[in-house]
């Protein structure tokens, strides 16, 4: 999370993981796939455009990495709960300035306490 790439003038920064749709499934004929996706962590993500501009193919270049720890795998694995991590690293991640705000809503609804 937060990876910027720059390509000519346009920077882009990594703003959360992408969420598998039925559409992966079916366009590998494979209906369990998007299920396989979720328990490896392995999925895509979403990029934010910092600065706009005109891009040509073959300049694609890491420019930052605040958060190296934050990999789109770790992030995933503690959204759909697979990792061993505590309530303190989920509000580390929701306190990410790079994070999305649908993922920073999703992440403060699973740290709020649960009524019964």
């Amino acid at each position: 999370i937060g990876d910027v790439w720059q390509i000519s003038e346009v920077r882009l920064e990594v703003s959360q993981p992408r969420q598998p749709c039925w559409k992966l499934g079916r366009r590998w004929n494979r209906a369990d796939l998007p299920k396989k996706v979720v328990q490896t962590g392995m999925s895509g993500w979403y990029l934010r455009v910092l600065t706009e501009g005109m891009a040509s193919p073959g300049e694609l270049v890491l420019s930052e990495r605040p958060n190296p720890g934050w990999t789109i795998s770790r992030c995933n694995e503690l959204y759909y709960g697979h990792g061993h991590d505590s309530h303190e690293t989920l509000q580390e991640l929701a306190n990410l300035p790079q994070l999305s705000e649908a993922w920073k809503e999703d992440l403060t609804r699973k740290l709020a306490p649960q009524s019964t």
